[in-house]
Parts: C-alpha cells; sequence; structure tokens
C-alpha cells in the first residue's frame, strides 16, 4: 500500500509539473523592422525559422513570433459585409459597411470594450448604402480591445478582436 501511494505521489506531482509551460525569450541581440505590408522580428540564435501553413492556419517555430490579423471582413447577415482595419492599428481604426441591395434604416451602435469589459468608445452613428467611418483612438493605452458593432432592430451583432500597438 506505502508503494501504490508512493508511485501514485511521484506521478500526481510530475504530471502538475509538467503541466507548466511558461515562454520566455532571454536574448542579448534583436531586431524589428516593420511597414505597412509585413513586420520581421529576430533574435539572437533565432534567424532561420521554418513556417508551416495549412488553410488559414500558420505555425511559426520558435517563441519570438510576431502576431497580425491583417484585415478582419465579415458577413453577419447576407446583405451587409463589415469590415475593420487595420489591425493591429495604431492612432485610427477604419470602420467599413457595406449594404449590398438598398440603404437600411436599422439602427447601428459602435461599442469598444477592453478585456475586463470596461466602455471605452460607444456611438450611435446612421447607416448609409456604404458607410465608412473612422475612430480616433491616440488616446487609447496599447493592449487588446473588443469592438462590437450592434444591430439592435435586428437583434445582430459581430465583435471583432483589436490589438492597439
Amino acid at each position: 500500500m506505502k508503494i501504490y501511494l508512493f508511485l501514485l505521489i511521484l506521478f500526481y506531482s510530475t504530471t502538475a509539473i509538467a503541466q507548466i509551460n511558461d515562454l520566455w525569450l532571454i536574448s542579448s541581440f534583436g531586431l524589428d523592422f516593420k511597414n505597412d505590408h509585413y513586420q520581421i522580428s529576430s533574435s539572437a540564435g533565432e534567424f532561420v525559422i521554418e513556417t508551416f501553413q495549412s488553410g488559414d492556419y500558420i505555425l511559426t517555430q520558435g517563441f519570438h513570433q510576431t502576431f497580425d490579423m491583417g484585415t478582419v471582413v465579415a458577413e453577419i447577415l447576407p446583405d451587409l459585409e463589415l469590415m475593420v482595419y487595420p489591425n493591429p492599428f495604431t492612432d485610427i481604426l477604419l470602420l467599413k459597411i457595406t449594404d449590398k441591395i438598398s440603404p437600411s434604416t436599422t439602427n447601428l451602435e459602435i461599442v469598444v470594450s477592453d478585456l475586463l469589459g470596461r466602455l471605452i468608445h460607444y456611438e450611435k452613428p446612421n447607416l448609409n448604402t456604404v458607410f465608412q467611418h473612422q475612430i480616433n483612438t491616440h488616446y487609447w493605452n496599447a493592449g487588446f480591445y473588443l469592438l462590437s458593432i450592434r444591430f439592435p432592430d435586428l437583434n445582430t451583432e459581430k465583435t471583432f478582436k483589436l490589438i492597439k500597438n
């Protein structure tokens, strides 16, 4: 019985320790280059890495990986197209909503919150056939945000995950 208990405790503690997966990069050298089309990051010992792609999924080897979602396009209703760009953004966030049939009489709400649920931005603009809107974000802190575009009359909402650099 003592041997069984000893083995149980030994395997349990090994399993618990094996589940910790903290990723850290400590390097004496690193470079970052970014323009409108791409971003390159490197660190000492990681100059050549291999990338695997399958459909919408991309896997890059190493711990020092960049994150770029690009332009997000979503169709929540067959006749409405939503675009939120650029992502990640710095000082300006652009929204484009296209109604493919006719001007919509629906109400529109734009709600931005942080990951703690605090309201950062709220407005109720009018929706036309092509609605382009610009949100000034220069006073927002760098971090992750959730942008919800709501159509209360249609009981529809689409949420985008955004990154502010």
